[in-house]
């Protein structure tokens, strides 16, 4: 199952194994006996007499151990709400239910809050910050990173440099709608492969090829035809299109900005 960007794999009636892939974080499905990676982490070892490798070139990924429900609660208090409604979540799970997995059961999801136009709105109110950090922020919205953060605000037609709190509720519904497609873009064509993502079996994803702006600085915006352009947000690199999304300084100023007027 999953939350946010987080893997939990139920590895017996009372133990989770929480699992963050980072930057080149994968798991490879193997045959027992296979050869080693030279950059596999862990094994963890299959009923079946297979072998599921956790394989990290960079050494970002980090893997945690959950005792129990409130292990487990405790594990992802942290996180905001979810962004995709989808059967790989734990709500779905039962206690005394563990099938053939034998794993963990439980009624009631750590964090059953799924994102909203009004939780985004709540969040939102009052905050100065760029839009594009807090939507970085595990805590506002859990699962979000750098590619499709772009790709929404795009979609919503939002600069990632306005105010959080200047947002409209119009706009937050937008921008509701486009985190929901943007990610539902991604699931479907099985992950954005950039550079050494790859699925448990081994197989790239394809949604880099329907990218609308993350690094298509230089090249023309699929709306407008206007230079997609790059800038830094966060310390992340960033990809606007200028017209489509207003700079919000551009927003402040005054059309016809009065003329100075001479004093006697």
């Amino acid at each position: 199952s999953r939350r946010g960007k987080y893997l939990l794999i139920a590895l017996d009636h009372s133990r989770w194994l929480g699992v963050h892939l980072r930057m080149t974080g994968r798991f490879t499905m193997m045959d027992g006996g296979a050869d080693r990676d030279r950059h596999l982490r862990a094994v963890l070892h299959l009923k079946d007499g297979r072998e599921l490798h956790f394989i990290d070139q960079r050494k970002f990924g980090r893997l945690a151990l959950a005792i129990g429900v409130d292990g487990l609660r405790h594990f992802l208090r942290r996180l905001g709400p979810e962004p995709v409604i989808d059967d790989a979540r734990t709500s779905h799970l039962e206690p005394g239910n563990d099938g053939e997995g034998g794993g963990p059961r439980f009624e009631q999801d750590p964090s059953p809050d799924f994102m909203t136009s009004a939780s985004l709105a709540a969040r939102f109110s009052g905050r100065r910050a760029p839009i594009k950090s807090l939507l970085l922020d595990q805590k506002s919205v859990a699962g979000l990173g750098n590619i499709y953060v772009d790709e929404a605000l795009f979609r919503a037609c939002i600069h990632p440099l306005r105010s959080a709190g200047s947002l409209g509720a119009d706009e937050i519904g937008k921008l509701c709608q486009a985190i929901h497609d943007a990610l539902a873009q991604g699931i479907e064509n099985r992950g954005t492969t950039l550079s050494d993502y790859r699925d448990a079996l081994g197989e790239s994803g394809s949604n880099q090829a329907k990218l609308l702006v993350f690094r298509r600085n230089g090249k023309p915006c699929p709306v407008c035809g206007t230079d997609i352009i790059r800038l830094r947000v966060s310390a992340r690199g960033t990809h606007v299109c200028p017209r489509c999304q207003v700079d919000p300084t551009e927003l402040s100023a005054p059309l016809n900005p009065p003329k100075p007027t001479r004093t006697q």
